[in-house]
């Protein structure tokens, strides 16, 4: 009789070629993950030394396009290609990984900010943010409570904090006793990311790896 094996998990990097902004988001999620946590990934193809220009070149374009200048389109487009096809890489790198330690696939999919195609537990993710319709310059954070509680029967404190340049200065948003808070005036055509924690009782636990959001 033969043992059944564990259903191989897909990574993917979910992105939407030609939604731009959405490119941006996953793009900066992929690289605040992966960056964020060397341990896990110590040698990415590219390296976040080579993907950050990458990156950073599309944001800049990107941005550029918004002022609807003649050849802005043209150069994002062209800038997007690159792009892309180093996220792809970074794909196939994590790919590996979960590969060789499929018990651990599913801890390094998010800890890289990419996303499980056929994840047998359909887990959300621990924290999700997007923009409020008709309110310009606020975002919605909703966290994950069944993951960060995991359990407790102590009453959550959910804290939050933002940052403008990746991590380098950190605000400290108001805490919640709920999983969702909304984050007013917030810079427009900028990117910021968010992270979130519990308190249970007196007991902090870690932050979440940031995700950002494209405001505009």
């Amino acid at each position: 009789m033969t043992t059944p094996t564990a259903k191989r998990i897909r990574v993917t990097a979910a992105l939407k070629r030609k939604n731009y902004p959405h490119l941006l988001m996953r793009a900066h999620a992929i690289y605040n993950g992966m960056a964020g946590t060397p341990a896990l990934f110590p040698s990415p193809i590219p390296s976040m030394a080579g993907l950050l220009p990458l990156l950073t070149a599309f944001d800049t374009a990107q941005q550029a396009t918004l002022t609807k200048a003649k050849g802005t389109t043209q150069t994002r487009n062209l800038t997007a290609l690159p792009l892309i096809t180093a996220l792809e890489s970074e794909v196939t790198y994590i790919q590996g990984l979960c590969d060789e330690s499929p018990e651990q696939a599913l801890k390094l999919i998010a800890a890289a900010g990419m996303v499980a195609v056929n994840s047998p537990s359909h887990a959300k993710a621990i924290l999700q943010t997007k923009l409020v319709p008709a309110i310009p310059g606020t975002a919605l954070l909703v966290a994950n409570a069944t993951l960060l509680v995991n359990g407790s029967k102590k009453r959550p404190t959910f804290n939050w904090q933002s940052s403008l340049d990746g991590g380098k200065t950190i605000l400290n948003l108001p805490s919640t006793p709920h999983a969702d808070t909304e984050v007013a005036n917030l810079p427009l055509l900028t990117t910021v990311a968010f992270r979130v924690s519990v308190t249970l009782g007196k007991v902090t636990g870690e932050w979440s790896q940031w995700v950002t959001l494209f405001v505009h």
